[in-house]
C-alpha cells in the first residue's frame, strides 16, 4: 500500500508511515480504541491509489455498502466466521 500512494520509502518505518497516512488530505486512518492499534479505510485508500494513478477524484464513485454491517443483504465472513462461498466484482464501463 505504502509504494501505491508514494510512500514506499517508509516501508520499514510503521511509525513514519502512520504520520504520513494522518498528514494525508482526508486521511485514510481511522481512530481504534486500542492502543498502538491502527484502523484503515479501505475504500479512502482505493481512492487515494486511483488518484495516484492520474484519475480525478470525480471520476471515482465509492459505494456505500459494507459487507459486515449490513446483514440483510451481505454474507460477512469478518461477521459470522463461518466458511461459505464468497463473490466479488468490479464493473467497469
Amino acid at each position: 500500500m505504502g509504494q501505491s500512494l508514494g510512500l514506499g520509502d517508509l516501508a520499514n518505518e510503521p511509525e513514519a508511515m502512520v504520520l504520513a497516512l494522518e498528514n494525508l488530505g482526508r486521511s485514510p486512518l481511522l481512530f481504534d480504541p486500542e492502543p498502538d492499534k491502527v484502523r484503515l479505510d479501505v475504500r479512502r485508500v482505493n481512492e487515494l491509489q486511483l488518484e495516484q494513478l492520474g484519475l480525478a477524484s470525480e471520476q471515482v464513485a465509492i459505494a456505500p455498502h459494507c459487507t459486515y454491517q449490513d446483514t440483510e443483504n451481505f454474507f460477512s465472513y469478518r461477521r459470522s466466521n463461518e466458511k461459505k462461498v464468497q463473490w466479488s466484482g468490479i464493473v467497469s464501463q
